[in-house]
């Protein structure tokens, strides 16, 4: 294979989009749901009255007062954590 076709295949490569590897479950008052290999920098809304995260992905995840994951962060939570969840509204998953 030339160096112009290696080029060539290269770019013509699609992309991917980028995930979370993981589980992310939140609990409230009727049980428990999650979210699966979440994508990154997505707004993604927690039911409410969710009380406790837990989140078992490879990312941050950033956690927010606002249903649009709008102005500042209110938590972070790392990886591999857990965290009561009074007052958040939505999470986002970053690298």
């Amino acid at each position: 294979m030339t160096l112009a076709v290696l080029v060539s295949a290269l770019v013509a490569a699609p992309g991917t989009a980028t995930a979370a590897r993981g589980l992310f479950v939140y609990y409230e008052p009727s049980g428990g749901a999650g979210i699966i290999d979440p994508d990154d920098n997505t707004c993604y809304r927690l039911e409410p009255g969710t009380y406790h995260l837990d989140n078992q992905t490879n990312r941050q995840a950033l956690l927010y007062a606002a249903p649009d994951c709008g102005g500042a962060p209110s938590a972070v939570m790392a990886p591999n954590t857990e965290l009561g969840a009074p007052g958040h509204a939505a999470v986002l998953f970053h690298r």
